[in-house]
């Protein structure tokens, strides 16, 4: 945040000055041309410094493609992330063997770190060749996250989410709830003040839990709504309850686990103050 300010200062800065120099040399012959000038320095460097901290106190995208078991994970917001993770199995819900075909390419360009927009024209061609193939779909809404283009992301998220109630689909459904509560999760300014940021992890949460009203054990979605709770300081009473409902599930323990452990500070703090029941995520001689 020093280095944002630094820069945002020096700029204005430096458009006041140009300003002003410029005044200098045309005072004599062009007075009103001076004058507008100093005024222009003074407007450009204050549009300038506006610019620049506005940027930067918005939520950023940190893009994390990793090769590993074919999965492609988006992570959202540097320090505070919800990930949407596409199946290392994928499915497809369609007949069209061009279809797959096209969406099979745009999975291997990400699972490779390719190119992400031809990744992105692949998944929209086998999208178009059958409105009720949803996995492409959704992969072209991650894109969306990872580019920060949030709404679109969350709107053809949305899409999928119909898609999936009309076809009773409840693995479409959760997943598109994750993508879209990665993109409503990214919008969040984190220097929001903690009770205005609490109510839109309330509206994430609700979000996650739409999906498990669905899917009651998808252990993914589970992680991801405990994780918003955590982050959006609801009540410890509230997560620890839940937490322990889950413990038998040695699935949710182990996404769980691998939550955690893709964000030390969030672990420590879960460590911290969940200490009756961290040990049974983390042995001691682990955390």
């Amino acid at each position: 945040m020093l280095l944002d300010k630094i820069l945002a200062v020096c700029s204005c800065s430096l458009l006041i000055v140009v300003g002003l120099l410029c005044a200098a040399y045309f005072r004599e012959d062009a007075p009103n041309i001076a004058l507008i000038c100093v005024f222009g320095g003074f407007i450009l460097g204050g549009l300038s410094l506006i610019v620049i901290m506005g940027y930067k106190s918005k939520g950023k995208v940190s893009i994390d493609l990793r090769k590993q078991k074919g999965e492609l994970e988006w992570s959202v917001r540097q320090k505070e992330p919800l990930d949407t993770i596409s199946s290392a199995t994928p499915t497809d819900t369609t007949r069209s063997d061009e279809a797959i075909d096209l969406c099979q390419k745009g999975r291997a360009i990400l699972n490779d770190v390719g190119n992400v927009a031809q990744a992105y024209d692949y998944f929209t061609k086998a999208a178009s060749l059958d409105d009720n193939y949803w996995e492409p779909k959704a992969n072209m809404a991650g894109i969306h996250v990872i580019k920060g283009e949030l709404k679109q992301a969350y709107d053809l998220a949305n899409e999928v989410r119909d898609t999936a109630i009309a076809t009773n689909n409840n693995l479409a459904f959760s997943n598109a709830s994750l993508i879209m509560a990665s993109a409503m999760e990214t919008n969040i300014d984190p220097l929001m003040p903690a009770d205005k940021k609490k109510r839109e992890y309330e509206k994430i949460v609700a979000k996650l839990e739409e999906a498990l009203n669905r899917s009651p054990h998808d252990v993914v979605v589970r992680s991801a709504k405990i994780k918003a709770k955590i982050i959006g300081g609801f009540a410890k009473e509230d997560i620890d309850n839940e937490i322990s409902r889950c413990l038998a599930d040695e699935k949710f323990v182990e996404e769980f686990v691998t939550v955690l452990n893709s964000d030390e500070e969030l672990k420590s703090t879960f460590c911290d103050e969940y200490s009756e029941i961290a040990h049974r995520f983390f042995p001691p001689e682990q955390k």
